[in-house]
């Protein structure tokens, strides 16, 4: 899943190859929300990966419209969410 993030983040098209079960959601995700392309389950063939990279590899207007999409689903401000959410919860004091 990170990884994904991070992809979409910065707007890299990409394919989603799931390996092992808890991968599949995220693959489904990839498609569903159209930042990229992805294989169904774990039960893919090497020939089903070509294919996809293929396509993706062909089309410069795919590559910029999952750019695009990638982009508005992670803002890259996840880091700085956290800092400030533990801060509330735990406040630095000034001593002196």
């Amino acid at each position: 899943g990170t990884t994904l993030y991070e992809l979409s983040a910065i707007g890299v098209p990409m394919v989603a190859v799931p390996v092992v079960e808890n991968q599949a959601a995220n693959a489904r995700g990839v498609r569903e929300l159209g930042v990229g392309l992805s294989l169904d389950d774990t039960r893919w063939a090497t020939d089903d990966v070509a294919r996809a990279v293929g396509l993706l590899g062909k089309s410069e207007d795919l590559r910029r419209e999952l750019s695009r999409k990638a982009r508005t689903v992670v803002d890259g401000l996840g880091a700085r969410r956290v800092y400030e959410a533990v801060a509330r919860i735990h406040p630095t004091s000034k001593k002196g």
